[in-house]
């Protein structure tokens, strides 16, 4: 792990890039999963159940790690602040997204 504090925290951030972006392709993955009806009955509802905890308490997780493990410095603060915002805002997303389908009523 490099020792200067801007590269370890461009570590975390290129880390956290790759982490979300397989998170999110395994919950849209999932989703069209259980869209299909490739499960069904009491699997169903379990997966559901995971997925939802899974990505309700994941990200969050995430950020506090990802905050002690590679902290923001002064100097790369605003594009830590900013690697976050866009984080959240995509946790959001998917997270409307799972409620949706998990609990909204269709046809």
């Amino acid at each position: 792990m490099p020792i200067d504090p801007i590269a370890r925290m461009e570590v975390g951030l290129k880390l956290s890039q790759w982490v979300w972006a397989a998170g999110v392709l395994v919950a849209l993955a999932v989703s069209a999963l259980l869209a299909t009806g490739h499960w069904m009955g009491q699997d169903r509802i379990r997966i559901e159940q995971l997925l939802f905890a899974a990505w309700t308490l994941g990200p969050p997780c995430w950020f506090v790690l990802q905050h002690r493990l590679w902290p923001p410095v002064t100097e790369g603060y605003e594009r830590f602040r900013i690697h976050q915002s866009l984080l959240k805002a995509i946790w959001a997303g998917v997270l409307a997204f799972l409620a949706a389908i998990m609990f909204g009523r269709w046809g």
